[in-house]
């Protein structure tokens, strides 16, 4: 259990040290980070920093419109099917802007829809932001 709660915290440190260097202007510095974070969380099995980390550097790609990356990333890696519903609605949620960007609706209305789904009811403010973006993209995309 409090391995369980460790690897969580360290997966949220990731988050707020991904979110300063983002605040600063200097998020592209930290990439080379977050690969390596990654793949040491997933070759440890730790399902919470696969499923932060693999969120981090998509977002930090689509920050700088690296779209083209974010896809070989997201098609190269597995997103843990044991995350929990906030971590999956952001990759899917992501998942649907690359796929909108490279003009396949129907694959990005699937992915925003289901995001729009797993995001919470009773929202923080960055879901509401995931979920007003989604409905747009989705809109945009079923179009």
């Amino acid at each position: 259990s409090s391995g369980i709660n460790a690897e969580y915290g360290g997966a949220r440190c990731f988050f707020y040290y991904s979110r300063a260097f983002e605040m600063a202007g200097r998020l592209h510095e930290i990439r080379t980070v977050l690969h390596g974070r990654l793949r040491t969380a997933t070759l440890r099995h730790d399902t919470e920093g696969q499923a932060q980390l693999l969120n981090l550097l998509l977002r930090n790609y689509i920050h700088y419109n690296l779209y083209d990356q974010a896809e070989k990333l997201s098609s190269k890696t597995t997103f843990p099917e044991t995350a929990n519903n906030n971590d999956s609605a952001r990759y899917l949620f992501y998942l649907g802007k690359i796929k909108a960007t490279q003009l396949e609706y129907s694959e990005a209305f699937q992915n925003l829809n289901q995001a729009i789904r797993k995001a919470p009811q009773s929202t923080a403010i960055g879901f509401f932001d995931i979920s007003r973006s989604a409905v747009k993209f989705l809109y945009s995309a079923h179009l």
